[in-house]
């Protein structure tokens, strides 16, 4: 992930957004980026 406008940073795209409901998952492999969001104010695993 080269060519990024600030130097030594990369200029990073959303390719995909999904929703999770109860019971659902959602396999992430160890080197893509991602992140978690919980809306809850329930415990989440991640």
């Amino acid at each position: 992930m080269a060519g990024g406008s600030k130097p030594g940073y990369a200029d990073l795209k959303r390719q995909t957004e999904n929703m999770a409901g109860p019971g659902q998952v959602f396999c992430v492999l160890p080197e893509d980026i991602h992140t978690v969001w919980n809306e809850t104010g329930k415990v989440s695993v991640d």
